[in-house]
């Protein structure tokens, strides 16, 4: 190989070297990058399974918050439904009552013709009165206790309303009280419902970046392989470039050699030469006849 050829072979290998650092560098940088995609995936990935657990819980209480709305409503509809009966009741017991008191015309208190009639019984057993004032009073007595016994019917429905009233009032507290529980569970499962739609639409977000993130890490490896098949194809060369390099530079040491020994052996056919001679022979010399040995 000429001295020309070597220096291109050199040229080229240098040039390599520069190329395949420039390339080192980039697989690098590379790298990287190639990590920090795949975290930046892995995190998202990782949210996002964390937010799918949410909303199976989310959805987990606003189905059992609905649940719990369908029954407070039936429980709010059966006690309206008693409710309207005891209403009904008492608007008959009252009817009843009204009915009574204008028929027989009754006025105060029962309790007050229970008090006539007593008093009135005592004056005809302590009160010496003629025989008719005696019927006269007796035929009052009657009468009063007439009036005491529808009295009694009266208070009997008084008691009846009052109780009515009792459990009107009672079944309204209750009615009332499920239609609070209907408000707040209802609040809450819309609340539930709304964070689902909420987290839905956070998931759909991340869901679009880590789709993004995958593309990203699938650009950078395919782009990182493809540097790295260049610096392979670079080493390659390299490696070709050298043993071309180490060739001739046993083809060198070869025609060196070669070029020695014809040195060698013409310095020594000098030698043998003066030695015919009978010249005399220097240090040189003897060294020389040494190296043919």
């Amino acid at each position: 190989m000429d001295p020309e050829e070597k220096k291109t072979l050199y040229a080229r290998l240098d040039e390599l070297k520069k190329e395949a650092a420039t390339l080192r560098t980039q697989a690098n940088s590379l790298q990287g990058q190639k990590e920090a995609a795949f975290k930046k995936k892995g995190d998202l990935s990782a949210k996002i399974r964390a937010l799918i657990a949410d909303i199976k819980a989310s959805r987990s209480k606003r189905d059992e918050f609905t649940k719990q709305v369908a029954d407070s409503k039936e429980r709010r509809h059966q006690f309206n439904e008693e409710l309207r009966q005891k209403i009904d009741e008492a608007k008959k017991l009252n009817d009843e009552r009204a009915d009574i008191m204008k028929k027989h015309k009754l006025q105060g208190d029962p309790e007050r013709l229970k008090e006539e009639i007593d008093r009135l019984e005592r004056r005809v057993e302590t009160e010496g009165m003629p025989f008719d004032k005696e019927q006269k009073v007796m035929k009052e007595i009657k009468e009063k206790k007439r009036l005491y016994d529808v009295a009694k019917k009266v208070s009997t429905v008084f008691d009846r309303l009052h109780e009515l009233n009792k459990d009107i009032a009672h079944l309204r507290e209750k009615a009332d009280e499920s239609h609070r529980k209907v408000q707040t569970r209802a609040s809450a499962s819309q609340e539930q419902h709304e964070g689902l739609i909420e987290t839905s639409k956070e998931i759909d977000g991340l869901r679009a970046q880590e789709k993004a993130a995958v593309t990203q890490c699938n650009e950078l490896k395919q782009t990182f392989n493809d540097i790295n098949q260049q610096l392979k194809d670079k080493f390659a060369e390299m490696d070709k470039l050298r043993e071309q390099l180490e060739g001739a530079k046993d083809e060198d040491r070869v025609q060196s050699r070669k070029q020695q020994e014809s040195t060698l052996r013409q310095k020594q056919r000098m030698v043998e030469e003066k030695m015919r001679r009978g010249g005399k022979l220097t240090t040189e010399d003897l060294l020389v006849m040494q190296g043919a040995d």
